[in-house]
This record gives C-alpha cells, structure tokens and sequence, in this order.
C-alpha cells in the first residue's frame, strides 16, 4: 500500500485536486454498471464530497460498460455534487462508461488510451446498425434506443457541465445540431459497438482535453493496475470500486 499511497499523493499534488479511482472488474463485463448502483456513488458522494464540502476532483477511470440508464444515473451525481471534476482514461473506457468523462469538465489522455463506441445495445443488436433489419420489431426497437440515446444526450449535456467548448451550445443551453451530428459520427457509427475512437480523432473534436504528462500516465496506469491486483483478483466477484487515500467504498 506504501506504493499506492504515494502515486495518489503525486497525482494529486500535480493536479492540485483530490484524486479518486473509479474501476470495474474487467472480467465481469456483465455485471459492469447496473441499476441500483446510484446508491454506491450516492454513499461515496455523501461520505467524500459533501461531508468535506469538496468542490473539485480528478477521477482516474477504467471499465467496460454496463447499463446506459445507470452510467448516465451515477455519471450525472458526480456531476451535480462538485462544481469541476476531470477524468483521466490511461487505459480503457468503453461503451457507458464514457458517460463519466463526457459529463466531465475535462479529459486526460495517453498517447494509447482506449475509447470506445457508446451506441446503446439491446438483446444483443447495435440498435443503430439495426434500422433497415427486415424484423419489424428490432427495427422498430432499434429506432426506440437509438432515438432515446440522442434525446439523453441532448438533454444531459449542458455548457460548463460537460466536457464540450462553450461555443457547442446554443443560447437556450441545447447542444448546437452540428456538434451532437460530431459526437454520433465519432462515438457511435464506427463497425463494431468495440471499435476504437482515435486519441487523434478526439483531439480534433470542440471538447477540452489534453495529454497526460508522460510520468502522471505511468503513475496512472499503475494506480489502475494496483486496484485490479487488489480487488479483482482471480474470481473476484467484486463488480467495481471508488477509491480514495483512506477508504475503498466496493460496487458488489
């Protein structure tokens, strides 16, 4: 733990923020983010933000999904319990996931973090890529999920609440036509629900980020690493954690 300790403790000095970890168990992808799972991060929200009136943080994150309604449920409690949170991505974050750094103010990246596609699924279908199929019933669910995705997006993402440019928003506070065209290009109509989104493609887009510093990214990816060692061991069924310096709040 003398290690783990002092790579929170230089992260955080860097940043000049708390320093939290938020990862799920890489081997329970079906049991990733689920509902019910607001009362995880609302208990770790009254414990470590609320309580010690803290008003920003950096998250450091890493997981593979799960439930959209829920990502979407516990990305915005974070958002609404501090007024500047960040998100660094040293390895992975995948599907819903993303819902966590999108809702952020800021995203840290290395050179070969992984982003993935954030289109909803349902029964196994990519419901975007499920639109002209020849069953009347997925294609008329693949409309419902698609269309639902779109109107949540439209409806979470806010200026100075997310981690698009201002200049995204229309005066009323709607995310401008053009940019939500940007985010469905990139994040949600690539081959597969797997498939990459370039660290250069996102570079390009009016969001804020930036890339790690080469020493917080090994710091990072150690951290990470020091979590999964620890908690998702073997045939851990420990779903997820929220870390801090002095208690581990477990998503089981």
């Amino acid at each position: 733990m003398a290690e783990f300790d002092d790579l929170m403790r230089t992260v955080s000095k860097f940043y000049d923020k708390n320093i939290f970890i938020l990862a799920f168990n890489p081997k329970l992808l079906d049991n990733s983010i689920r509902a019910g799972d607001e009362n995880y991060f609302s208990n770790f929200i009254k414990e470590e933000i609320k309580r010690t009136d803290l008003s920003s943080a950096i998250f450091i994150i890493d997981g593979l999904g799960g439930s959209l309604n829920a990502a979407v449920a516990c990305s915005k409690l974070i958002r609404d319990s501090l007024n500047y949170y960040a998100c660094i991505v040293p390895f992975v974050s995948a599907s819903a996931m993303n819902y966590f750094m999108i809702l952020s103010n800021k995203l840290y990246l290395g050179q070969k973090s992984v982003i993935t596609q954030i289109d909803p699924m349902f029964k196994g279908y990519r419901a975007i890529k499920e639109w002209s199929n020849t069953n009347k019933e997925v294609r008329e669910d693949a409309h419902k999920f698609t269309g639902h995705t779109i109107e949540l997006l439209k409806k979470i993402l806010r200026p100075k609440e997310c981690i698009f440019h201002k200049g995204c928003f229309q005066k009323n506070g709607v995310i401008k036509e053009r940019d939500l065209a940007a985010i469905v290009k990139k994040f949600m109509v690539k081959p597969e629900h797997s498939s990459k989104v370039r660290v250069t493609e996102i570079e390009k887009l009016p969001i804020n980020v930036d890339y790690l510093h080469d020493t917080i990214n090994g710091h990072s990816k150690k951290l990470i690493r020091h979590t999964q060692a620890e908690f998702f061991n073997g045939d851990s069924k420990i779903r997820g954690v929220i870390r801090t310096f002095n208690k581990d709040y477990l998503i089981i």
